[in-house]
């Protein structure tokens, strides 16, 4: 007797699919359709409007997959990452200078070091400095004091005090780097945005805590606020002219 083993019962070809594969394929093709407009399936052609005919425009409004998403959003990060950075403002050539000395110290205790010697070479507090009103520095956790001049060719100069090292290594950081910048320089850059520049370009956010980098800012920004006061009032100094017996800051 001739057996049939081993041929196909009839012309279809069997075979068997798991329960999960079956799952995850019907789960594919929900989702797909989820995120597929209905009204992109099909149009009416001008010819037969009664006839349907599928919409080739499907393969473009397809849902794309986890890696093109990763890779979107990935080059939208990337972008905003390049105009952030081609807005930040470049440090006058004093203040770059300073700023890498601490930036190459070769550990952050001597980062920190740098900065409280810095400090240290503090000019101290002329009667100018002492008798201008308004140079408080709000928003420190220190007592500081700015006053912001001008010269004649409107240059730049500052005096400061603070009663905290680390305080007065960032004042002194800002009286010596800006001396001699035009005091357009100043007027034309958001405070923020330069005290975030100094602080990197110094590398001082790894060694100096939140709130001692928003002082940073609050004095650039008591800074600004001297010199537009001075340019509205068409003062040379802010509180009058400068003193020229005042002894100037040294580098």
């Amino acid at each position: 007797m001739r057996s049939d083993r081993g041929r196909p019962r009839d012309s279809c070809v069997h075979f068997r699919l798991r329960p999960h594969i079956v799952v995850v394929l019907w789960l594919s093709g929900a989702y797909a359709l989820a995120h597929v407009p209905a009204s992109s399936l099909f149009f009416q052609s001008s010819a037969s409007a009664a006839t349907p005919s599928v919409d080739m425009s499907i393969l473009q409004l397809a849902t794309p997959s986890p890696t093109a998403r990763l890779l979107r959003s990935h080059l939208r990060l990337r972008m905003q990452q390049v105009e952030t950075e081609s807005h930040v403002p470049a440090l006058p050539p004093r203040l770059a200078r300073l700023a890498a000395v601490l930036k190459n110290a070769p550990d952050d205790r001597e980062r920190l070091k740098r900065l409280v010697r810095i400090g240290d070479r503090l000019p101290r507090s002329s009667l100018a400095l002492l008798a201008a009103e308004g140079t408080r520095v709000r928003g420190c956790t220190s007592v500081v004091d700015l006053l912001a001049l001008t010269e004649s060719h409107g240059a730049l100069r500052l005096e400061g005090r603070a009663d905290s090292r680390i305080a007065r290594g960032l004042v002194a950081l800002l009286v010596r780097g800006l001396r001699g910048a035009p005091a357009e320089l100043v007027l034309a850059t958001r405070a923020d945005a330069l005290a975030e520049a100094l602080l990197s370009a110094a590398g001082l956010p790894r060694v100096l805590g939140a709130r001692r980098q928003d002082g940073v800012g609050a004095m650039l920004l008591t800074i600004r606020e001297q010199l537009e006061t001075a340019a509205e009032t068409g003062t040379k100094a802010h509180g009058g002219s400068v003193d020229s017996s005042s002894p100037p800051s040294s580098a």
